[in-house]
């Protein structure tokens, strides 16, 4: 007598549910629990769960959460699983039964249980761990280790990119295809790592990359070179178009006058830079530069210096030092008189109002004034703000200097005072040549507004005495010709041997460092004291 369809619905749904409690009972695999009920396995837990009654086995035991979050992928879900664990994590986790997959990982890699299980619980795409195929992650690691890869180094891989370990064929080929470019085992881990999707799932093919590595070569970039500052740090390379994507971008930069070798030096220091799309990032930067006031050829050099700058919009790496420079009263033609004088202000890192402030609030300068500095010498811009300090303190401590000498000559300000400024004037001091205060006016060019008086023939002879010297004393000093002289050529000019100032620039520099040690140590008490806690002596 043929059944009707309530009655075969009725024994469809007891087969169903003896099913499910036999895989809560461990008694028949998820598998074929799931080919009975037409679901994937990574899919089984949602309806086994439900027809179970909240994880509950049919013995009345049940289910540890830990062992349903590995599979849950809906996050409501995974947060309910996670209260319910709460405060009995140690209980779980000392009841918690790994896969077949995790214990096989564990094994091989020397990693603990709990470890992998972590692992497990924290991925959120599927298949789940505990759902890898055992004979794939084996071959998988298998490949790994045939690179010389430590374990430890395929456990950090395995834990960031998990997915790999489903991929043994397309990890075996990429392996011995970049091994024959001269990447090593950490070089391979980094590629890996951060190797895109498109890849590693046939999307690229070895082919592609070769012909990316071939074009590389060409523009002069050494195997020893390739691997670990190229490949590895940006293996999306490898998915480029050689005359598509590649060539306009080294055509571009070449078009602005930088050379081959120098394209290849720029592309060692930041990779990223042959994903750059010519029409939408390089070109309309070469514009805003334009507008700025450089011409391409400084363009060009700035890229040398910092390529990474070509990966943000020139906006948000110039603007804010425009508006700083606009906000003491700079006009457009200054700004472009700024740029023609140096570009390294626009490339130092941190800005350009540390630098304002500066010259605002320590040194005492109006806007008209710090704008004047500026314009004299934009390298001030590029200068650290403590260093400023430090020069600052010298000028006036060891000088005798005002805010009257930086607007005489604004580069004392960019000079260095380790090697220049402070090295010279020193040696001048210790011979009686020099005298507190006592500055000669300058026009060597590029250091000093054109002042009044003429430059005096030469340092020796005695120019006439400044304000308050006695009769006899010490010649004034040249400034000008101190900073902007090498050093063989203003010890020829002041007429004292290059030997002894070399040997006095190492004493200064010692000496200095000393005294910037116990300032230093002397602040820091200070502070200790006002704060009641210094248990030293004076």
């Amino acid at each position: 007598m043929p059944l009707s369809a309530s009655t075969l619905s009725y024994k469809t749904n007891v087969r169903s549910l003896r099913a499910t409690v036999a895989v809560a009972r461990g008694r028949k695999p998820l598998r074929a629990w799931c080919e009975a009920n037409s679901q994937q396995p990574y899919l089984a837990h949602d309806s086994m769960v439900a027809q179970l009654g909240s994880g509950t086995c049919a013995s009345g035991a049940r289910r540890n959460p830990l062992e349903l979050l590995r599979r849950e992928r809906n996050p409501s879900q995974r947060s309910s699983l996670l209260l319910e664990v709460g405060a009995s994590w140690s209980e779980h986790t000392s009841t918690y039964n790994p896969s077949e997959v995790e214990t096989f990982i564990s094994r091989e890699l020397g990693v603990s249980e709990y470890n992998v299980m972590m692992l497990a619980l924290g991925m959120t795409t599927n298949p789940p761990l505990c759902d890898y195929d055992t004979s794939a992650v084996r071959a998988a690691i298998r490949a790994l280790k045939g690179a010389n890869i430590d374990v430890s180094d395929i456990w950090f891989l395995v834990s960031k990119r998990p997915e790999l370990l489903t991929l043994p064929d397309v990890l075996e080929r990429w392996v011995a295809f970049l091994q024959v470019y001269g990447l090593k085992d950490r070089d391979l881990v980094n590629f890996l790592q951060r190797a895109p999707r498109r890849l590693l799932d046939g999307s690229s093919t070895l082919y592609q990359a070769g012909c990316v590595i071939n074009f590389l070569r060409q523009l002069g970039i050494k195997n020893e070179y390739l691997a670990p500052r190229v490949l590895a740090v940006w293996p999306e390379v490898l998915c480029r178009d050689v005359e598509g994507e590649l060539r306009p971008v080294v055509t571009f930069l070449m078009n602005l006058g930088v050379e081959v070798s120098d394209v290849a030096g720029m592309v060692c220091v930041w990779p990223e830079l042959l994903l750059a799309s010519v029409p939408e990032q390089l070109s309309p930067f070469v514009s805003y530069l334009e507008e700025l006031g450089c011409s391409r050829t400084q363009a060009a050099e700035m890229f040398m210096i910092a390529p990474h700058l070509l990966g943000f919009k020139p906006a948000d790496v110039f603007g804010h030092r425009v508006k700083s420079l606009e906000a003491i009263g700079a006009t457009r033609q200054q700004l472009h008189a700024m740029v023609a004088k140096s570009t390294v202000w626009l490339t130092a890192s941190g800005g350009v109002q540390a630098q304002i402030d500066f010259l605002l609030q320590q040194v005492g300068c109006t806007p008209p004034e710090a704008l004047q500095l500026l314009c004299a010498c934009p390298q001030i811009m590029a200068e650290k703000d403590f260093e400023l300090e430090r020069k600052w303190r010298y000028i006036q401590d060891t000088l005798g200097g005002s805010k009257a000498l930086l607007l005489s000559c604004p580069l004392v300000l960019a000079s260095s005072l380790m090697v220049v400024l402070g090295p010279r004037y020193s040696f001048l001091e210790s011979r009686g040549r020099a005298i507190k205060g006592n500055w000669a006016p300058s026009t060597t060019p590029g250091c000093c507004p054109p002042p009044a008086a003429a430059e005096p023939a030469s340092e020796p002879a005695p120019p006439a005495a400044a304000a308050g010297a006695e009769p006899g004393a010490a010649p004034q000093v040249d400034l000008g010709r101190l900073l902007t002289l090498d050093d063989a050529a203003w010890c020829e000019v002041v007429g004292l041997p290059l030997r002894e100032f070399r040997e006095h620039s190492v004493r200064f520099v010692t000496d200095y460092n000393d005294k910037i040690t116990k300032d230093a140590a002397r602040e820091f008490q200070d502070e200790l004291k006002k704060l009641g806690i210094y248990e030293g002596t004076d």
